[in-house]
Formats: structure tokens, sequence, C-alpha cells
């Protein structure tokens, strides 16, 4: 299973209601033990609070070292579809407009390379 694979199947544990963190700790130590996942942190919140944060497992397999759950783990694309997600639910919500510029919602940010791009851009092809 994939770490998206993961991440899916504990969104789907959470959203199914109410879920007790011995439920929880449960979930996730068998989903990692049938997946074959070394190690992963869970952190659930709602409302701005957070209600869960553990870490489980190992954050290297070779030296044997515990994970912690402030851990920094090396992401890579999986980023976008948060970030898509993110920007879409803010279009709903009235407080972003796909036709925007980015330098428009964040000022700072340096594009020089590519020019006027709106939020529905997609860089590789602006």
């Amino acid at each position: 299973m994939t770490n998206g694979r993961l991440v899916q199947a504990f969104v789907a544990l959470l959203a199914s209601g109410p879920v007790h963190a011995d439920a929880l700790d449960h979930a996730v130590n068998e989903a990692m033990k049938k997946n074959n996942v070394p190690g992963t942190v869970v952190l659930v919140a709602r409302d701005g609070k957070v209600l869960k944060r553990a870490a489980y497992g190992l954050a290297s397999v070779e030296l044997s070292t515990a994970l912690k759950a402030d851990h920094i783990f090396p992401l890579a694309s999986i980023t976008k579809v948060f970030t898509a997600t993110a920007v879409l639910l803010l279009v709903q919500e009235g407080k972003l407009r796909l036709e925007q510029s980015i330098g428009e919602v964040l000022p700072d940010l340096q594009l020089r390379s590519f020019g006027p791009m709106g939020l529905s851009q997609d860089p590789c092809t602006a």
C-alpha cells in the first residue's frame, strides 16, 4: 500500500464517526503491519484543536530509530493534492478566485521565471 492509500484508510476510519484513541492506535498499527509500513505520524484535529498526535514505528529501519510526532517527512508530490484541495476549498468559501494571480495572493513570492500566472494554471505549461 502506498502512503497515499494509507492516508485514505485513516481518513475513512476518522470519517466513519467518533474514534477512540485505542481504536485509532489499533487501526494504525494493523494498517502498518498489513502494508509493511515502517512508521507513520498521525495528527487528528477538529475545529483547530489537536485531538491526537502520535508517532508509530520507526523513522529509520536501518538504525532502529523511533519516530517522533514532530518528524519531518519528505512528502514529494503528495503536497500537490493537499494544496489543490485547500485552494479549491478556499474558492468554494469565496476567499480566493482561480482567476487571481498568484502574486496577488502571495505578494512576496517571486515567480520571474514563469511570468504572470493564475491559481488555475500549471507552472509547467504556463
